[in-house]
């Protein structure tokens, strides 16, 4: 995907009524496409479970993988093998969130997730805020 391709992307979102596009069913394939892009916008609501493996990233999608601030997901997010990994502030999951193999120092803000959060593959010690909301805990280290 080039810089055009992103572009049009772009002015397609700002032409698009947010709760049109988002808050309606699409394939799973075109959310984590606008995940993988950056593109997508705060306030998103996705209703499929999400699974990125930071390792079939090529270097592009890795520099604008960005989940907004503000998402719901209706299933759960599965993270792996990131690097430089940062969750968005009010984040809501409603089953589980899984880090496996991921370099996160901290869990954002507002953070609430429904089901199970597996921290048992993080490769780091996570800062937990107050604020977090699970409906249960899973941790340990590598």
């Amino acid at each position: 995907m080039n810089q055009d391709d992103l572009n049009r992307i772009r002015g397609h979102l700002s032409q698009t009524k947010v709760a049109e596009m988002f808050d309606i069913e699409k394939s799973l394939h075109l959310w984590s496409q606008h995940i993988k892009l950056g593109v997508l916008p705060p306030n998103s609501v996705i209703n499929f479970d999400l699974t990125f493996d930071f390792s079939e990233f090529d270097l592009l999608e890795q520099d604008r993988f960005q989940i907004p601030d503000n998402t719901t997901i209706h299933g759960s997010l599965v993270l792996k093998n990131f690097e430089c990994l940062r969750l968005p502030r009010n984040l809501t999951i409603t089953r589980d969130l899984v880090i496996c193999s991921t370099h996160l120092k901290e869990l954002p803000l507002g953070l609430r997730v429904g089901g199970i959060l597996d921290l048992m593959g993080s490769t780091t010690k996570i800062k937990i805020p107050p604020c977090t909301t699970v409906g249960m805990w899973v941790e340990g280290g590598c």
